[in-house]
């Protein structure tokens, strides 16, 4: 097992690890560079802009989703998902909120 950690390590350029510690809520976010060079660092950006897409975060939701299904927690999933969709749900409010600054839905100039 660890021949392939320095194998895979020695083929990594670039790696971001996310992590939660068991006594805190605070995430933690590492970054890795092989080396700070040219190759290294397109090889972060291409990171930073995939994580970025929606379509990451779903692909990422389905790998997860089939790992528990294959390990039989389906309710670990459950929570999973509606924790996910509890803080989507509250984003959404709070953009409302925040673009629902006290405007007349009619301008006055739009009267003239």
């Amino acid at each position: 097992m660890n021949e392939k950690k320095e194998e895979y390590e020695d083929r990594t350029l670039a790696a971001l690890t996310y992590s939660v510690s068991k006594n805190s809520e605070e995430i933690i976010i590492d970054v890795s560079l092989a080396q700070y060079d040219k190759q290294s660092t397109q090889a972060l950006s291409s990171i930073l802009t995939t994580i970025a897409k929606d379509s990451c975060i779903m692909e990422t939701i389905t790998i997860i989703k089939d790992c528990l299904i294959g390990a039989g927690q389906e309710e670990i999933l459950l929570e999973l998902l509606t924790a996910i969709g509890k803080q989507a749900t509250e984003k959404a409010y709070k953009n409302i909120d925040d673009n629902n600054d006290e405007r007349p839905c009619i301008s006055p100039s739009d009267m003239l």
